[in-house]
């Protein structure tokens, strides 16, 4: 199986003024990928189209290595949500019932359903049977949601910001049950998350979306072990810039892309996404480059610092690509 999951050229109309647009999105066995935006860039839009709740306009999604979308037969999309695990922002269990009622309501929908791993998840996350749904917290509504998710044999969790009602031990434990998932067998997860720092811990790939479009797909380890953001003065940046432009503009004898023939620019890297990108402050100007340690070389004057997710998420929205 190349992928659990894969969105392709997806485009779907929300509103006038929104909707998913030419969304490339998939999730590999053994992977753990991140969705990252601003409230409202269109992660559950995204995610609500990939489980076949919402029909799109155009482009493919296959689930499992056969199409799938909102207009698939019955069978066919009872067959491929039995496979995947879905944790949601909110409980959507009826509040009235107790938490063993909710279990037997949704147990049906799963043929590999396993009651007893379900009370052995319940019983670790310190869930009574007899709690009605109402009565959790949210934080326990997310944990109850995770019990359901993984009592049935799920080849694929997918889970809407499911880390955010939960207090810092709770999120490790919760990671920490993600990493074993999937370690064992074909397995796969997309977490969506306002909690970057949750996926700099487990995410082996992040990917950005705004205004309904992916922005960024990155290896995580390419944002938080090897991006750094450099703190210049204006004349620093600029020359950062010049610099860059420098190295990938055609000149004559020499192709685009071709490293520069003068000396001091010859050994230059890479500096950013495709070209540096800049955030300018009050009285300095910060810079987004691909590889802190090269840029440390060819630029020794200039402090330069570790990117988190979220500075990589900042920049690609607001950063500045000319001076």
């Amino acid at each position: 199986m190349r992928y659990l999951f894969e969105l392709e050229n997806v485009d779907r109309a929300v509103s006038a003024t929104f909707g998913l647009r030419d969304i490339n999105l998939r999730v590999a066995p053994g992977e753990i990928v991140g969705l990252v935006g601003t409230n409202g860039a269109g992660k559950t839009t995204a995610i609500r189209a990939l489980l076949g709740l919402l029909h799109i306009d155009s482009g493919e999604i296959r689930l499992f290595d056969q199409p799938f979308e909102a207009n698939a037969p019955d069978r066919a999309q009872r067959a491929a949500r039995g496979r995947i695990g879905v944790v949601f922002d909110s409980c959507p269990y009826p509040g009235e019932l107790t938490v063993k009622q909710a279990a037997r309501c949704v147990a049906p929908a799963f043929p590999q359903w396993n009651n007893e791993e379900f009370e052995r998840l319940t019983g670790r996350f310190g869930i009574s049977p007899k709690t009605k749904v109402k009565e959790l917290s949210r934080g326990m509504g997310m944990k109850l949601q995770l019990a359901m998710a993984l009592s049935h044999d799920a080849e694929l969790l997918v889970l809407d910001e499911a880390t955010a009602g939960l207090d810092p031990i709770a999120r490790d434990e919760m990671l920490n049950m993600l990493a074993a998932f999937v370690s064992e067998g074909e397995r796969g997860v997309l977490l969506s998350s306002h909690i970057t720092s949750d996926l700099e811990h487990i995410a082996d790939r992040v990917v950005g979306i705004d205004a309904g479009s992916i922005i960024f797909d990155m290896p995580r380890e390419a944002i938080t072990d090897a991006a750094g953001i450099a703190h210049c003065t204006f004349d620093q940046a600029r020359s950062v810039f010049e610099a860059a432009q420098y190295r990938t503009a055609p000149t004559p004898g020499r192709n685009a892309g071709q490293p520069a023939a003068h000396a001091e620019l010859a050994n230059l890297s890479q500096l950013a996404i495709s070209t540096p990108r800049a955030l300018r402050r009050e009285f300095s100007c910060d810079v987004l480059v691909a590889d802190r340690f090269a840029f440390a070389r060819d630029f020794p004057a200039i402090a330069c610092d570790r990117a988190t997710i979220d500075d990589y998420l900042q920049f690609a929205l607001r950063g500045q690509r000319t001076l």
